[in-house]
């Protein structure tokens, strides 16, 4: 609503600008005006279908416990600021209603550096990973590739993974029920569902293609290594990465034996080497 009354104000004062300048003016409203309706069908949605209601209170309970895990023994109050939970509306109906019109729209979400652009879109990736297998109704076809995050910079690319897998860590405690829910009903099938996880594709050059390149490199200084989280989304705690010669794939364990993840999630839901990926 203060969007709209802002959008309004400012249509009003279209009048003062220089002539030269008013269409540009009007076309830039009329975007702000499509942005405004598409918030209201994320509102609608969320008032009219359960389902979307439960994946985007699941979403929001997500990333409600990893910021629990955040190393600050006095984090600040978890509140959403408002353009994130604008993008979030704005996007929430074109994600949800496969038919809808804002499908073909590019958003471009532009914020400085620090101000909460990766929470965002980490919400509606959790949003999206719900809703799928919500609606699969424990079919497989809610599993599989959800999303996928592509950066430029190696050092970048490594740095959002670390954030990215605490998300994930946190949505799969939810899906084994060992997580908040807030007042979503979570599935009795989500039990038996394939594992939310989180894959490092990034070339051999920065990580192994193959298991057996993979464990020898363990063993080695090799600069591709399968060992790209150093802590435990969790505790904090050093991270164990081994080869696990009964099933032929490289797992990541905490080695803090009093962490939730070793007795909930073991292995963690993190894949770096390619074969393991696919």
């Amino acid at each position: 609503n203060a969007y709209g009354a802002w959008i309004s104000k400012t249509e009003d004062g279209l009048g003062d600008l220089p002539e030269s300048h008013v269409k540009q003016g009007r076309l830039h409203m009329s975007h702000c005006r499509d942005a405004e309706s598409r918030m209201r069908k994320g509102i609608e949605l969320l008032q009219s279908s359960p389902d979307v209601l439960d994946a985007f209170r699941l979403a929001n309970s997500a990333l409600a416990l990893q910021y629990s895990w955040r190393d600050d023994p006095d984090p600040p109050r978890l509140t959403w600021r408002p353009f994130q939970l604008g993008f979030a509306l704005l996007s929430l109906e074109s994600l949800a209603n496969p038919s809808s019109t804002d499908r073909e729209t590019m958003d471009l979400l532009w914020f400085p550096t620090g101000g909460g652009k990766t929470e965002a879109y980490l919400l509606l990736t959790a949003f999206t990973i719900f809703l799928r297998r919500i609606r699969a109704k424990g079919d497989p076809s809610g599993a599989g590739v959800t999303a996928f995050m592509r950066y430029t910079l190696r050092l970048l690319t490594i740095q959002q993974f670390e954030r990215a897998a605490s998300l994930i860590t946190a949505c799969e405690l939810i899906r084994l029920g060992r997580g908040p829910t807030g007042s979503a009903v979570l599935p009795a099938h989500f039990a038996d569902d394939a594992p939310i996880s989180l894959g490092l594709w990034v070339g051999g050059a920065a990580t192994p293609n193959t298991v057996k390149d993979a464990e020898r490199a363990l063993h080695s200084d090799d600069d591709s290594s399968p060992a790209q989280l150093k802590q435990c989304p969790v505790c904090k705690n050093e991270l164990n990465w081994r080869a696990d010669p009964n099933v032929a794939r490289i797992e990541v364990r905490c080695a803090n034996e009093a962490c939730i993840l070793s007795s909930t999630v073991a292995p963690l839901p993190i894949w770096t080497v390619d074969e393991d990926i696919y």
